[in-house]
């Protein structure tokens, strides 16, 4: 791998003081009490930040219309969640275009992830990511010019962002508490950036994370929980508009679909009111119906990388979360929470 390198004082010194900066916009460990009685998310996904130069032509030419993307994200990250008074930022996945890809000299070259790394510090709020397939992916290309994305290396991707991104020190799928006057909220930060081709959900929760996520909910004791993930579960268009995530696979639900996994967890904790999530680059709102009695609402957020009017407010409330449109402040969708028991 090709990477280069400052020389190493100047190199360990900056080393440094990002790691200090994104200790404190990205990794914060306790609560977060909200004296207001509201708690607004910046929500954005799919931004594939890359960084072209002295990458193989054929990457380039493939890559190149996300090229451009380092300025509106800086503007996203700075002017506009000072603008409308954001409390955090989430970013849902796909934050970089490729891990690593291959060079114009044929050997694979990392330096996405310290691309981004002077933009999460400039955030002056918390800065919470998730994985996205992108996120852990080599684009290689061969001695005929030929590409494939794959992820060869996905391990050795996630303990770069480990190493780097501050929200991760604990491992790539975390979780943060918030305080809104009497509510308690706990966010969940998931990583399905595991891509599968023959799954129906197109994606794999691996079973630590899900033993985790599971014991964590028996805990929950009293908050409501919100995921945050890259690629969407599986439902139809159960609103009737017309626009959907990819529907399930003909005979969904199967005999064992809620007696296992991501769904049988869902099924059993109706303390889990809503998923946000990215992937499809599409903006999209669908509730779904669980065979419990319960439902969540799964949001999704049009691409960043594509427009950078493509994001959403999440506010928190006592009793509430407000979804506001793509690229307004304007409310689309309100989950009411029906009982106050679930407050501390």
């Amino acid at each position: 791998m090709q990477i280069r390198q400052l020389p190493l004082p100047l190199s360990r010194f900056f080393s440094l003081l990002l790691l200090v900066l994104l200790a404190a916009a990205c990794a914060r460990q306790t609560a977060l009490v909200h004296p207001t009685p509201s708690f607004t998310i910046l929500h954005l996904t799919d931004t594939h930040l890359c960084r072209l130069d002295g990458y193989h032509p054929t990457l380039i030419e493939k890559r190149k219309h996300y090229g451009k993307g380092h300025d509106p994200l800086r503007r996203a990250l700075t002017v506009q969640t000072r603008k409308i008074g954001a409390d955090a930022v989430v970013v849902t996945g796909d934050v970089v275009d490729f891990y690593e890809g291959t060079t114009v000299k044929g050997g694979l070259r990392a330096g996405q992830i310290e691309y981004l790394s002077p933009l999460a510090a400039r955030v002056r709020v918390p800065l919470w990511l998730v994985l996205g397939n992108h996120d852990i992916h080599t684009h290689a290309v061969n001695e005929k010019a030929e590409s494939k994305i794959a992820q060869w290396r996905a391990q050795v991707a996630r303990a770069a962002w480990i190493r780097q991104i501050g929200c991760f020190r604990e491992g790539t799928y975390y979780y943060r508490d918030v305080q809104v006057g009497t509510a308690s909220w706990r966010l969940y930060f998931l990583d399905d950036a595991y891509r599968l081709t023959d799954d129906p959900a197109g994606n794999l929760w691996d079973r630590p994370q899900l033993d985790w996520l599971e014991n964590e909910l028996n805990q929950l004791s009293g908050r409501k929980a919100i995921l945050f993930f890259h690629v969407p579960l599986p439902v139809g268009d159960t609103n009737g508009d017309g626009v959907s995530f990819p529907p399930p696979p003909k005979g969904w639900p199967f005999p064992d679909t809620y007696k296992k996994g991501i769904f049988k967890i869902l099924n059993e904790h109706p303390s889990v009111v809503a998923a946000f999530v990215g992937h499809n680059h599409k903006n999209i709102i669908e509730d779904i119906p669980l065979p419990s009695g319960h439902m969540i609402t799964q949001v999704e957020t049009g691409a960043f990388a594509i427009a950078p009017a493509n994001w959403r407010t999440i506010t928190l409330t006592e009793n509430a979360v407000a979804i506001s449109e793509p690229g307004d402040l304007a409310v689309e969708k309100t989950i009411e929470l029906r009982t106050a028991s679930w407050r501390k």
